[in-house]
């Protein structure tokens, strides 16, 4: 009423908390939880965050005050896939309750990709064979990386993978993979074939071999000679197997040209077999 002394409230200084800046790291395409702090006086009283400049390479998905200690409070963050950014940030502000607000703090973000590393067998010598026979020889696949590696392998002849038997590849992170290659050659020569896994100089395997020919002509000319008995040219065509064990081989000539023996005849080896021609 007129006249009448006010009453006066005095309200004591709360002070303003003292937040801390924290960093953290998380992998792309994922959500990681993390708290965020203030020092305040006393220690534990209750503060309130606040989200000051948001993240721009992810969202912040939530922020629950903890329940245990009032001056903590757990945020949980996204990394966006498809962002390509390595790193982010986002700063926050404390205050107490009804209390002014305090100075910002910066959450440092880093992001790590999601990706294989892989490291392979650098190199594989499968030898020297015969065309026509066969060897295997293995290849360790390994994944150095955080994620997880899959792949079809694909080869083409000579080569041939063996296991897995339909080429479907995966190798998941911290592990690693045998995979079984034939080298099954048709034709003689070198074979060499580089087997890419990934685009690093570790990631890629080398293939090589050599296919002999299992026998061979004993001269590349051959002249037929009149035989009075048979009233007949013909020769005999030297043929050595070079192999250890016994091959068969197909005999083609043309129209003019017979044969004693059948269209397959098996070549002894260490032997100089002779077949007919006339």
């Amino acid at each position: 009423p007129p006249g009448a002394t006010p009453d006066i409230t005095f309200v004591r200084n709360q002070g303003i908390p003292k937040p801390r800046s924290v960093a953290i790291s998380t992998l792309k395409g994922y959500e990681v939880s993390f708290y965020i702090s203030a020092e305040t006086d006393p220690p534990g009283k209750t503060v309130e965050f606040i989200i000051r400049d948001f993240p721009s390479a992810g969202r912040i998905v939530s922020q629950i005050s903890d329940r245990k200690n009032r001056s903590t409070a757990k945020v949980t963050y996204y990394a966006d896939p498809n962002s390509a950014a390595t790193m982010d940030s986002f700063t926050f502000a404390a205050r107490y309750p009804g209390g002014k607000i305090s100075q910002l703090a910066r959450c440092e973000i880093k992001i790590q990709d999601v990706k294989a590393d892989i490291e392979v067998t650098n190199e594989v010598d499968f030898g020297e064979l015969m065309v026509g026979e066969k060897a295997e020889r293995e290849i360790i696949i390994r994944n150095r990386g955080i994620g997880t590696f899959t792949t079809r392998l694909n080869l083409f002849s000579p080569w041939k993978v063996i296991s897995p038997s339909d080429g479907n590849l995966t190798v998941g992170p911290g592990r690693e993979v045998i995979v079984r290659i034939g080298f099954e050659p048709t034709f003689a020569g070198p074979a060499n074939y580089h087997l890419p896994l990934s685009r690093s100089e570790k990631g890629t395997c080398k293939l090589s071999g050599v296919a002999n020919k299992p026998f061979e002509l004993a001269s590349e000319d051959w002249e037929l000679e009149f035989n009075p008995e048979t009233k007949r040219r013909e020769v005999d065509v030297v043929i050595l197997n070079k192999n250890e064990r016994p091959i068969e081989a197909y005999l083609r000539t043309s129209s003019r040209l017979k044969m004693d023996s059948s269209e397959y005849t098996v070549l002894l080896p260490g032997k100089e077999n002779r077949i007919r021609v006339y």
